[in-house]
């Protein structure tokens, strides 16, 4: 299993492929109640980015989430 860092990306997580991010921006969406824009869901390219879109919708997130 693959450790998720902040830095983590498409590059160091083998199934995070165009699928892979798609899935995630649905999931995100329905887990945190978002409806994330196109350029958003673009955005989605490493665990730090990921943590960004969602404070810019306040969604509050614990460090255990984020991980």
């Amino acid at each position: 299993m693959t450790e998720v860092r902040p830095e983590s990306s498409p590059d160091s997580i083998e199934r995070w492929d165009s699928l892979g991010r798609l899935v995630l921006l649905v999931e995100l969406e329905q887990e945190f109640g978002l409806q994330l824009p196109p350029e958003q869901g673009e955005r989605l390219t490493s665990v730090a980015a990921i943590v960004a879109v969602l404070e810019e919708h306040e969604v509050g997130i614990t460090s255990a989430q984020a991980s």
